[in-house]
């Protein structure tokens, strides 16, 4: 959404640094007031345990509505079977890890962990080992997706991330072997993490957990408390997952195409912490960019991102990163302004810096 990574790396770092259960009722209780209990009871269970999330995308996504009974056990018991184990050897070495099913042969993990990797292999639960290969990476979000040809995958629930609050209770999950998961409680630490990758990109939002990382969790799941994915946990940055809208999104242009574009404001902006309500406030404006076509100028606040019916709320520089992040290059925008003591809008066509780190295709950043 800024400038290309490549003009930007060094300003990027530097801005980086700055239920008990229920008491049961002993007494005599009237016969209508119990038929009148249950039914309510029942209608209740019907409108909210049975109910089930619209697809929000071109894949089913549906977030259950409560979590599971039996609490975190129960939630690993759900998306274990969507894990799997990798190992990726190269001419320096074996990494280990983990990844999760996408579809019944394709398996989305951390580009950290793949790297140069002349052999991948995969174990499912169960023991099955089986060969991979590269499809796509994009270097930007840490994403790789293995095709796995003889791969009979469940694909994994993917939750939202919107409904995502800091303090939230997650699961990091990983599977250490064939036959044993690796699940660390922790909570929603930060979100909106804007940090550069070693390998010079930017990460796009990236959620924070304090869950513990053993050397197998890297590349596999962050799970919500409802039991549905919510981020890929990153092997370069320890304790940081992409959030699984943007990693969908990574993985679908992979799957159709091998090529990954992503959506270009063209400013570059810092944390307005004078304004009341934060916001991100710009500092450049790039000629001749998707910004500039809209009237955007330096010294303008922004607070605000409209994609579709979507609205995202801008209280600092990284938020913009994150809420752009969500959006497709191509898609109009709204960028809800603070100029001087006024309000505005400007509505843009969000321009696309190309394919970036899409290596099946020969194309660098």
């Amino acid at each position: 959404m800024w400038f290309h990574p490549s003009e930007v790396g060094a300003a990027i770092t530097a801005w980086r640094s700055g239920g008990t259960p229920k008491r049961r009722d002993l007494g005599v209780v009237l016969l209508g007031s119990l038929l009148s209990v249950g039914v309510m009871v029942g209608v209740l269970a019907v409108a909210g345990v049975f109910q089930s999330g619209a697809p929000t995308s071109t894949r089913q996504i549906v977030p259950l509505p409560a979590a599971p009974s039996g609490g975190f056990a129960a939630i690993v018991d759900g998306a274990a079977p969507s894990i799997v184990s990798v190992m990726a050897v190269s001419a320096t070495g074996a990494a280990r890890g983990s990844g999760v099913a996408m579809a019944s042969n394709r398996v989305l993990t951390s580009a950290a962990l793949v790297g140069a990797a002349t052999t991948i292999t995969v174990d499912s639960l169960g023991g099955r080992q089986l060969d991979a290969r590269v499809l796509g990476t994009d270097p930007e979000t840490d994403l790789t997706v293995l095709a796995v040809d003889d791969g009979d995958f469940p694909a994994a629930r993917l939750g939202v991330n919107d409904a995502l609050r800091i303090g939230d209770s997650v699961v990091a999950l990983g599977l250490g072997d064939s036959q044993n998961p690796s699940a660390y409680e922790g909570i929603v630490s930060r979100l909106n993490i804007v940090a550069p990758l070693p390998a010079g990109e930017m990460t796009p939002g990236f959620i924070e957990t304090d869950a513990h990382m053993g050397v197998d969790v890297p590349g596999g799941a962050l799970i919500g408390s409802d039991g549905a994915v919510v981020g890929i946990l990153s092997a370069a940055l320890p304790s940081e997952a992409v959030p699984i809208v943007v990693a969908d999104d990574v993985f679908m242009q992979i799957q159709s195409g091998g090529q990954v574009h992503h959506a270009w404001v063209g400013v570059w902006a810092i944390d307005a912490s004078d304004h009341p309500g934060g916001g991100a406030q710009i500092t450049v404006v790039a000629p001749n960019g998707p910004a500039a076509a809209a009237g955007v100028d330096p010294g303008d606040v922004v607070t605000g991102v409209t994609s579709g019916t979507q609205t995202e709320d801008v209280h600092s520089a990284a938020d913009l990163v994150a809420a752009i992040a969500q959006t497709t290059a191509g898609d109009p925008a709204t960028l809800h302004i603070m100029r001087g003591n006024g309000r505005t809008v400007r509505q843009l066509s969000l321009g696309d810096r190309g394919p970036v780190g899409a290596s099946v295709a020969g194309l660098g950043s």
